[in-house]
């Protein structure tokens, strides 16, 4: 252990421990692991030194024992009155505690005994975060107690909740580039942070960094998190954001998410007209692949049409044509599947016999209890039908 350097006049802080169990009892509870913390200073017996103290106040006061954290330091402090972290850690329960007086009393008391020590430029950093308009002097404070040593604990968490509170106070003056600086610093302590990833996404945006923070978004609604309206409306920004950019491919992806997430037309404005306009497109391309018996690329053509537009029987009827001559029945037979069950929510009837479509493409498939049970659900609900003598002779063939 190197002792650490003070001035000639100060009394010297005594070095922390390099005991294995004090370092896990320290690092379960940066992470709120009280369980573990408890263990490793349970084997640590009637082990005596400040910093032992100070994890044993700290486990005490998470448990809910303030009465007794406090004690513990004053016990402490008996034995090493000159020992700044005793105060330090005094100051940060006091404060937690909402005692912002009493914190202040033991960080001046400190600072008279033991001077300006990187365990109390943390607790003033800690005791500011928790003053109105504080964030900022409190996080020059966890800074300058960071370059005094690198390896000092619990700054952790305080320096992240730092970060949190400058990036929400940037965006709130419409400062996005602030905003973003301080999320990503606040991230880099603390990744999975959920409410610093909401930041971050929500400066890129305000940036017009469209790529990063949709991506971004989408990540946090993958976590579980409901971004409501915000999401569909940063879509429909990016995507006009992308046309304007000259990136109509993009503009497209974003409408059609936008749609996804429950955007009207008229939310959409003019992204539904694109939209509209590329299933146009997409439609006469896939005709005349059709026509030229170029049906790979038809199928890309309608698979893109109905990216925009999933409702569209006509292009899934098609689309189930082309599967069927290109021999993938199993995609034939999900396109025709589509088209009956949309025609029967509709309640649209069908200009062609598209449940005979189905019928064969599932017996070339080898799917035949479900081509069994397609026929005579055709000839309960329609016995007298248009199609119903054709669909007998194929269930008859099939030795119905």
């Amino acid at each position: 252990m190197t002792p650490a350097k003070v001035s000639p006049e100060l009394p010297a802080q005594l070095p922390r421990s390099d005991d294995p169990r004090v370092e896990l009892a320290a690092a379960a509870l940066e992470v709120g692991d009280v369980d573990a913390a408890q263990a490793a200073l349970v084997q640590l017996g009637e082990s005596a030194a400040p910093d032992i103290a100070c994890l044993r106040a700290r486990l005490l006061a998470s448990q809910g024992d303030q009465v007794a954290a406090v004690r513990e330091l004053e016990q402490a402090l008996k034995r090493w009155p000159d020992q700044s972290a005793l105060y330090a850690t005094a100051a940060e329960i006091h404060s937690a505690a909402g005692r912002f007086e009493s914190a202040q009393d033991e960080i001046r008391a400190g600072l008279a005994i033991a001077g300006p020590t990187p365990d109390l430029s943390r607790a003033r950093g800690v005791l500011m975060l928790l003053q109105p308009g504080g964030a900022k002097a409190g996080l020059g404070h966890l800074l300058e107690a960071r370059r005094a040593d690198p390896d000092l604990r619990f700054c952790r968490e305080a320096l992240t909740e730092a970060h949190r509170l400058l990036a929400t106070q940037a965006l709130g003056k419409q400062d996005a580039a602030e905003a973003l600086s301080h999320a990503r610093a606040g991230l880099a302590l603390e990744p999975e942070h959920p409410d610093l990833a909401l930041l971050c996404a929500d400066a890129l945006i305000a940036l017009r960094q469209y790529d990063e923070g949709l991506a971004a978004y989408e990540d946090i609604a993958r976590g579980g998190r409901d971004l409501g309206a915000s999401l569909r409306l940063c879509y429909q920004k990016g995507g006009t954001a992308a046309l304007l950019e000259k990136r109509p491919e993009i503009a497209i992806q974003r409408f059609i998410r936008a749609r996804q997430l429950g955007a009207s037309d008229a939310e959409l404005g003019f992204g539904a007209q694109v939209l509209q306009r590329a299933v146009t497109t997409a439609q006469a391309a896939a005709d005349k692949a059709f026509e030229e018996e170029r049906f790979a690329d038809a199928r890309a053509e309608l698979e893109a049409l109905l990216a925009i537009d999933p409702q569209d029987l006509a292009a899934k009827n098609q689309l189930g044509v082309i599967c069927y001559k290109l021999r993938d029945f199993d995609g034939a037979c999900t396109a025709w599947r589509a088209v009956l069950q949309l025609a029967e929510e509709r309640q649209v009837k069908l200009p062609e016999p598209v449940h005979l479509n189905l019928a064969r493409a599932l017996y070339a498939d080898a799917k035949f209890p479900e081509l069994r049970a397609l026929l005579e659900k055709y000839l309960a609900n329609e016995p007298t039908g248009e199609w119903a003598a054709m669909t007998r002779e194929m269930l008859e063939r099939l030795g119905g």
